[in-house]
């Protein structure tokens, strides 16, 4: 009988995390053996390679992102789910500094055009459920209205608080950030598809 494995890939990938807010973006497999008090083998057993493992930390911190992003999407009140949407962003970044940090290793272009292959079909679909609420928030807020109206909505949503969040993550990210993303995406989602306030 096989002995129970002594690590979970759970364990793996949050001795990853641990270690990139330590180490910064070089971790090492070795940095991730350290972290997780194992030997690199129980690693590899686990994950082909460091890049395998990295994608893997990346799609599990977006998930777990997406699932709070959801629930601020999926709000009664279109505009209140537009601006909790935004503000999730920052609360969510300072909440699990070690996710956000993680969040920062790829991009969904970068793993699809370079990454492992293992790892394509994840990353390919990771924004599905995303962008199925952008669609309905938009019917909601807009009576959707089209393409440019969906995009000026992902700007609001998505783009515009992850920018003003980014340079913040990994240092203590100030208490005003959380209304300055709502100000922005409130501004951004009035605005009609031609570029004026509506």
């Amino acid at each position: 009988m096989a002995r129970p494995a002594r690590f979970t890939t759970d364990d793996v990938l949050d001795g990853a995390a641990r270690a990139l807010a330590a180490v910064g973006p070089s971790v090492t497999i070795a940095d991730i053996a350290r972290e997780i008090e194992g030997p690199s083998g129980s690693i590899y057993h686990r994950f082909a390679s460091r890049d395998e493992l990295l994608g893997r930390l990346w799609i599990r911190s977006i998930r777990r992102f997406h699932e709070v992003l959801l629930e601020a999407m999926s709000l009664p009140d279109p505009w209140e789910a537009i601006a909790a949407s935004a503000r999730c962003v920052p609360v969510f970044c300072r909440r699990h500094p070690a996710q956000a940090r993680s969040m920062l290793l790829f991009s969904r272009a970068r793993l699809i055009e370079s990454g492992p292959a293992s790892l394509h079909a994840d990353a390919d679909g990771i924004n599905d459920a995303i962008d199925a609420a952008l669609v309905d928030l938009s019917e909601r807020a807009f009576g959707d209205q089209g393409a440019q109206r969906r995009a000026l909505l992902a700007l609001a949503t998505r783009q515009t608080p992850y920018g003003i969040t980014r340079p913040f993550i990994g240092q203590e990210m100030p208490p005003w950030l959380d209304e300055a993303v709502v100000a922005a995406a409130l501004a951004i989602a009035r605005l009609d598809p031609t570029g004026h306030e509506s």
